[in-house]
């Protein structure tokens, strides 16, 4: 496939030098991975455990019980995310990136989305009552100010549109800086139509961010919380908790008058794991405790018994050990396998994820000089999928890239870089690059107001895809050598 406005990429493949490193080992007291078991999808479940209002971090395997549609199952695999070692981190040379980031041990990825929504919610800060969405951009202010390093968050925000406020990173003053000079703008979509246009672009959202593996906690601070039951299928299918932040604060009323206005953010925290906020004035804390949410928490693991039976199934979870209260989404649904080639639909949405995808791993390293990239990459060709044609190894790569700017618009050509890539490998040279990787570089122009850049290969007949996200303020600038005397 030909994209238009592309540019022939100089792929050199001369061998690289191996880089071999020492071999990993598993560390020790952690579980095996479960067996795999042919044709069956492995189910995971995470679950968090409290007792007096406090997280459980030692319960065993044997405590819990498990149930698919009622049926007893056998647990395959068990974590324990409070006791997991965290995998060592990968240092890499300056300019350096790569898409095989270590995953986070457990089920909880660090990835946090705090939604605020301006379509149901009023415009107010804390002179017109306390509460509302400024109110509410005020309050996420003071929890950001208190990020523990590491943890992702991203800031979107609900309206005639769905607003980027900040996408994912772990760099709080950058998190507080967006979110601070943001300011909601007023929309002319119709009262009655509200409802449907929120719940659709919650199920944007959490489209944007399914792919990130492991569970999302979606922090929705807003008046109304409309979900329908394919937004509630979309949240447990891309295991997204949410945790339903009342933006009205505290209000007088009766105790029972509360606790029923409650009972629609109860219901959509109870289904999807997360846990509702309501009655409440102190909004950064609330925040806090959200994000904070699911790092202690356990993975639990089975094979379907009925894999053939209806689509969406009911779990339960529960524990032998008195006083321990457990969360959990309790459904989950058999997915279709995935189909084995890619399309350019495909390839757009892998561009538009907010997390690197790694079917195809890929090591670039960049130099920025002035309004010019250098782009050196090392493609995993093991991954590629060619395959033996007439004595040689043969099979397209598809190379895209584009840059973002700060808002998360694209900015220059629409993509900057487009090209289909024909490889016809012999022995020795395709043996050589599945030893060390299969070269390439490019030079493109950097437009103005460019702050990212994304690198996208792809395999159109396997379906696999990989891209590398290239921050472009983080590039140190090269050293010029003295002059010889």
């Amino acid at each position: 496939m030909n994209l238009p406005g592309g540019r022939w990429l100089c792929v050199f493949f001369a061998p690289l030098a191996a880089q071999a490193g020492p071999t990993a080992q598993n560390p020790p007291d952690v579980p095996p991975p479960a067996a795999f078991q042919t044709g069956v999808q492995l189910v995971q479940v995470g679950v968090m455990a409290e007792a007096n209002g406090k997280p459980v971090t030692d319960l065993k395997r044997e405590e819990f019980q498990l149930f698919d549609n009622r049926s007893p199952q056998e647990i395959r695999l068990f974590l324990n995310e409070t006791k997991a070692p965290r995998p060592a981190p990968v240092v890499l040379p300056p300019n350096t990136f790569t898409n095989r980031a270590p995953a986070r041990a457990g089920a909880h990825s660090g990835y946090s989305v705090i939604v605020l929504d301006t379509l149901l919610t009023d415009l107010a800060d804390e002179g017109q009552g306390g509460s509302g969405t400024i109110w509410a951009i005020q309050k996420a202010l003071g929890a950001l100010h208190s990020l523990p390093p590491g943890e992702n968050v991203a800031i979107y925000a609900t309206g005639y549109q769905v607003w980027t406020i900040r996408e994912f990173t772990s760099d709080r003053e950058s998190l507080e800086q967006k979110l601070r000079t943001w300011k909601p703008s007023q929309d002319v979509i119709p009262a009655v139509d509200k409802p449907a246009v929120l719940r659709r672009e919650i199920q944007d959202i959490t489209g944007h961010v399914a792919s990130i593996p492991g569970r999302k906690n979606l922090i929705w601070i807003a008046y109304q919380f409309p979900v329908s039951p394919p937004v509630m299928q979309k949240l447990r299918a891309a295991d997204v908790a949410v945790y339903p932040i009342d933006a009205h604060g505290s209000v007088i009323g009766l105790k029972s008058d509360k606790e029923r206005a409650g009972m629609p953010l109860i219901a959509l925290a109870r289904a999807t794991g997360g846990v509702a906020y309501f009655d409440r004035d102190d909004l950064d804390v609330v925040v806090r405790e959200a994000i904070d949410d699911g790092h202690s928490n356990y993975t639990l693991g089975f094979y379907p018994s009925d894999a053939a039976g209806p689509p969406v199934h009911q779990v339960a979870v529960s524990v032998t050990r008195p006083g321990v209260t457990l969360r959990y989404r309790n459904t989950f649904q058999i997915e279709p396998p995935p189909k084995p080639t890619a399309s350019k639909l495909d390839l757009v949405q892998t561009m538009n994820q907010p997390n690197d995808a790694s079917a195809i791993p890929i090591r670039a390293s960049a130099k920025r000089v002035l309004d010019r990239l250098s782009l050196e990459a090392v493609v995993d060709l093991a991954s590629l999928g060619l395959a033996p044609v007439q004595s040689r190894w043969s099979g397209k790569m598809e190379v895209l890239g584009r840059f973002m700017s700060a808002d998360g618009k694209i900015v220059g050509d629409r993509p900057a870089l487009a090209q289909t890539v024909d490889l016809k490998l012999k022995q020795p040279t395709y043996e050589a690059a599945i030893e060390s990787g299969l070269p390439y570089r490019n030079e493109l122009k950097i437009p103005a107001k460019a702050v990212e850049f994304k690198l996208l290969v792809a395999n159109m007949a396997t379906g696999k895809i990989g891209t590398v996200t290239i921050p472009l303020e983080d590039l140190t600038p090269p050293t010029s050598s003295a002059p010889a005397r």
